[in-house]
């Protein structure tokens, strides 16, 4: 079987920079083990940088946390405007998630806010879009 490919979303590096030991740290821990490939676009690394610049006072005490980006070093899939068209029925703000799992043809993406990336659009394109808790509830029944 091949390797899963997986796109994740900003809200899944955040939630793991807030909570090592949640449920997103614990998707970004598999990434770290080299259990699936994980996928990021230069627009979701911009995300956490941004984020990551606005709580640097509470990282810098835990600058572990941050390491733990830089060690998983996710595929990075650079994306066009043209990506983004073809998805008008998801939120503007929201495209570039979709385009960037389908483009670097993942077969999962996971996001902590799917309630506006399950269209069925995007589930003709994504053959699984789970939050974390479905992800590692779907992984460990696999037997991944």
């Amino acid at each position: 079987m091949s390797r899963h490919r997986i796109f994740l979303d900003a809200t899944v590096w955040i939630s793991a920079l807030i909570s090592p030991s949640g449920l997103s740290g614990l998707v970004l821990s598999f990434a770290e083990r080299k259990l699936f490939d994980a996928l990021t676009s230069p627009i979701i690394q911009g995300e956490v940088s941004r984020w990551i610049s606005r709580q640097k006072k509470q990282l810098e005490l835990n600058n572990h946390r941050v390491a733990f980006l830089q060690i998983i070093r996710p595929e990075s899939i650079d994306l066009a405007e043209d990506d983004f068209s073809i998805w008008p029925e998801i939120p503007e703000t929201d495209r570039h998630v979709i385009a960037g799992a389908v483009k670097g043809n993942a077969n999962i993406l996971i996001s902590d806010n799917i309630r506006h990336l399950k269209k069925p659009s995007a589930k003709k394109c994504i053959p699984h879009i789970f939050t974390p808790l479905e992800f590692v509830a779907w992984f460990n029944k696999s037997g991944e």
